[in-house]
């Protein structure tokens, strides 16, 4: 699903913090957005996710408005840069994100086994999610969006918090990742060479404000 900001702007203590005219986020891509700390990446996501609301402006997820009427929006998944779980098991708290969605018993623990095993968490499943490292903690957030199929996935700083040789293993699979279990994907970066791996485009945040996209330089390639 295409993801479109009109004239939207997002101000917090009276502090413009988005100015985004306008931008569109391609349909079954993996898009980036890059920029330093304090730009605007996070609140970005959650404007999209629905976790807050812009001050002004428009987003529309497949050409629907993200605030309807009728109080309905498109499910989103967003895993946080610093991912925070309720009280239990990381098992728990992958199938309380699919008990939300209405997703039936079954069918809920496939989902975790399935996303548990790619994503490298299966040994953690049972783990009490508040005991996790900050590279498993990472993992786990990662693996509670995946699980979710959503049409839209939102990853803000997927590997914020990883150890070095935990970064790199994971920055070759997210990619296959991605493919597997998302379909329009935005990320949020302030590394360039993340953006570079993991995107099929790239569009740069700072001070609130979109510039212009830049391509890959023999980065990813769209999802088939």
């Amino acid at each position: 699903m295409d993801i479109e900001l009109v004239g939207v702007r997002f101000e917090r203590d009276h502090r413009l913090v988005l100015d985004i005219p306008s931008a569109r986020f391609a349909s079954g891509r993996t898009s980036a957005v890059l920029g330093p700390n304090g730009a605007g990446k996070s609140t970005l996501l959650r404007l999209i996710a629905g976790v807050e609301r812009p001050t002004a402006g428009t987003i529309r997820i497949g050409g629907r408005p993200l605030a309807r009427p009728n109080g309905a929006r498109t499910p989103t998944a967003l895993s946080f840069q610093r991912p925070t779980f309720v009280r239990g098991t990381v098992r728990y708290n992958l199938e309380l994100a699919l008990r939300l969605r209405g997703v039936r018993a079954a069918e809920r623990r496939s989902r975790i086994d399935d996303v548990a095993a790619h994503c490298g968490i299966l040994a953690l499943l049972d783990r009490p999610a508040g005991k996790l490292s900050g590279g498993e903690a990472q993992r786990a957030g990662l693996a509670r969006a995946l699980v979710l199929r959503a049409p839209v996935t939102l990853l803000d700083e997927p590997l914020s918090g990883v150890d070095a040789a935990g970064r790199a293993r994971l920055l070759g699979e997210l990619p296959g990742l991605l493919a597997e279990y998302a379909s329009t994907t935005i990320v949020v970066t302030h590394q360039r060479e993340e953006a570079l791996a993991l995107a099929d485009s790239i569009t740069v945040l700072d001070d609130g404000r979109l510039q212009d996209a830049e391509p890959p330089a023999g980065g990813a390639t769209a999802p088939a």
